[in-house]
């Protein structure tokens, strides 16, 4: 069944499977503070209130937070081949990579996730 899928029904599967994994966890945790109530209700309050006063925090305020506790800047310790590496991209060579896959998979109808990792995107 999962040697025909397409990548994009890869990527649906694997969405898909993310999220009944964290309706599993939310509705396992529940559980658990549910019965953990009858025997300590103040520490499962406690708990739900951490966790609703819990804030998301963006990427550039997280990087200043570590900058700030090391003292240094992140960026400045980058390879110079590191900077902008998804312009890098020759798509030529990568149409080329694509159409060397499917004339060696003619029987396939699809090109699933296993034949990308052929490419050289650099």
């Amino acid at each position: 069944m999962f040697n025909d899928i397409s990548t994009a029904q890869w990527m649906w599967y694997y969405n898909q499977y993310i999220e009944d994994q964290e309706s599993n966890f939310i509705s396992s945790r529940n559980f658990v503070e549910y019965n953990a109530s009858f025997t300590n209700p103040e520490a499962v309050s406690k708990i739900k209130e951490a966790r609703d006063k819990a804030i998301i925090v963006s990427d550039k305020s997280f990087n200043a937070g570590l900058e700030t506790f090391f003292g240094r800047s992140i960026e400045e310790h980058k390879p110079d081949n590191a900077k902008n590496n998804t312009t890098k991209v020759d798509l030529k060579n990568v149409i080329s990579a694509y159409n060397k896959i499917n004339k060696k998979n003619d029987n396939k109808a699809v090109v699933d996730y296993k034949h990308w990792l052929d490419s050289k995107l650099e």
